[in-house]
């Protein structure tokens, strides 16, 4: 019982830190806002963020390892990577390891060339291996499905009625 409330208390000092370094190194282009189907507003950290948290918690990537698929025409259709991140945990002390996968595919949204395959695939990789450390495995803002945010803007004429809902994802 006493181990369980140490290490609820050592959680709660990290958790506070971590809300100092975002109020202290973000703005507001380090969110991404996002409106749920059910009208719910979320804000979800974009790589800036993520990439500042990286640096201010002195996270290290290593060895990124990258595979591909080359379409017929000699392109990068399809890329994956992995990574792998350390850090010295910033109230354990503890040195911790984490592991992240990212994958791109050149058809996603309005289609990707070749760079655009392999380095969407690398940030995503990385977001995800500093969210896995930093952030509990919080949901960055790359993992959130786009959508069109006008699709659910509300009419505030006095005829109190809705825009109708078309639907908001791409």
């Amino acid at each position: 019982m006493k181990e369980e409330k140490e290490r609820l208390e050592l959680s709660k000092q990290y958790m506070e830190l971590l809300a100092k370094a975002k109020e202290a190194l973000f703005d507001k282009n380090d969110y991404q806002v996002v409106v749920s189907k059910k009208g719910d507003t979320n804000q979800f950290i974009k790589k800036s963020g993520y990439i500042k948290l990286a640096k201010h918690f002195n996270i290290t990537i290593l060895d990124p390892e990258i595979d591909m698929k080359i379409s017929e025409l000699g392109n990068i259709s399809l890329a994956w990577c992995r990574v792998k991140a350390q850090w010295k945990h910033p109230v354990t002390g503890k040195l911790e390891e984490a592991v992240a996968v990212g994958a791109c595919d050149s058809r996603e949204k309005k289609g990707k060339n070749s760079n655009d395959v392999y380095t969407t695939a690398h940030t995503r990789a990385v977001v995800r291996v500093i969210a896995f450390l930093v952030s509990f495995g919080q949901v960055g803002a790359d993992e959130v499905t786009e959508f069109d945010p006008e699709a659910y803007n509300v009419d505030t004429s006095n005829s109190g009625s809705k825009k109708e809902r078309t639907n908001p994802f791409k």
